[in-house]
């Protein structure tokens, strides 16, 4: 295939702040209100905070670990690491301290984005002497600086460097269930073609809505739902917590909805509580109530 389909994560960023800056990408709940960003306001946020790596004086390469629960800044800080010409570490939310640990210090992490969390004490105790912290939207703890004041204090970086495609953008830790956890390294061109690829069979574009709500410390939600959205331009949106999730996405209404079977079958069965499995079976093959059954279903 043409080596010119192939783009790194940075440049679809510049595209679309070129072409749909006003377009909104990104849509945060807090207390039942949605604070959104645009290609445009998310790119200079990015910028702003890749300003600030950069005046770190950190080694082109070096390691920045991010332990946080999804949201808007979660990405935009993802970017500024790219921007910045360093490698992203996630760590899961639910990860033990000495995992944690483990992490940072075999990549070596010289940076840690704490954002929100359901045991901050575990961060606290994973994170080895002298890792410089930057609080994100929904840390509750103590850090040398919060990406707010980076925001106020910083002028956004005005070039756009491109990468070039076989560098590493980000190792993604196993969970360490079996054993110390294994990092694997991802090249720009592994994003590049996985998801280039992906959209010649989904076809999903602008005018597509993506929620995030698995953890983009997983491969998989980190693809689908992030990286796929720079390459296509969908917005994404985010849940505010577990209580609001369905009120969530009945105000997202996601075209793309990516998840786990678990989580289908609690679907299921909600459906089922309402309805006898039998009755949709039956009516589903009458193309008319069909149709409205489904509509139905989305809707509720």
């Amino acid at each position: 295939m043409s080596e010119k389909r192939y783009t790194s994560l940075p440049e679809r960023l510049y595209h679309w702040e070129q072409t749909t800056p006003n377009r909104v990408w990104l849509r945060q709940p807090r207390e039942r209100q949605w604070q959104e960003w645009t290609w445009q306001q998310a790119g200079q946020e990015a910028r702003r905070m890749a300003t600030y790596l950069k005046q770190r004086n950190l080694a082109p390469g070096s390691r920045v670990a991010l332990y946080a629960k999804n949201c808007a800044e979660w990405i935009i800080a993802d970017l500024a690491i790219m921007l910045s010409g360093l490698v992203s570490v996630p760590l899961y939310p639910g990860q033990s301290a000495s995992s944690m640990r483990y992490v940072m210090e075999h990549s070596e992490s010289q940076i840690l984005i704490i954002g929100g969390a359901d045991d901050f004490s575990a961060i606290q105790e994973a994170q080895p002497a002298g890792v410089h912290t930057i609080a994100i939207d929904r840390c509750e703890i103590d850090c040398d600086i919060s990406f707010r004041e980076i925001q106020t204090a910083c002028e956004p970086m005005s070039e756009s460097p491109v990468p070039d495609l076989d560098t590493m953008f980000t190792i993604m830790y196993t969970s360490g269930t079996t054993g110390n956890p294994k990092g694997v390294m991802h090249l720009y061109r592994n994003a590049a073609f996985s998801i280039v690829n992906m959209l010649d069979r989904t076809h999903y574009d602008e005018n597509d809505r993506f929620v995030s709500y698995l953890p983009l410390s997983h491969a998989a939600e980190r693809i689908v739902i992030e990286v796929q959205s720079l390459y296509c331009g969908a917005p994404i949106s985010f849940i505010e917590s577990l209580d609001t999730f369905v009120e969530d996405l009945r105000e997202i209404r996601p075209t793309l909805f990516f998840s786990v079977p678990r989580l289908g079958k609690k679907f299921k069965e909600g459906v089922e509580s309402k309805i006898p499995p039998k009755k949709p079976n039956l009516i589903c093959n009458i193309p008319f109530l069909s149709d409205y059954i489904k509509k139905k279903v989305k809707k509720h």
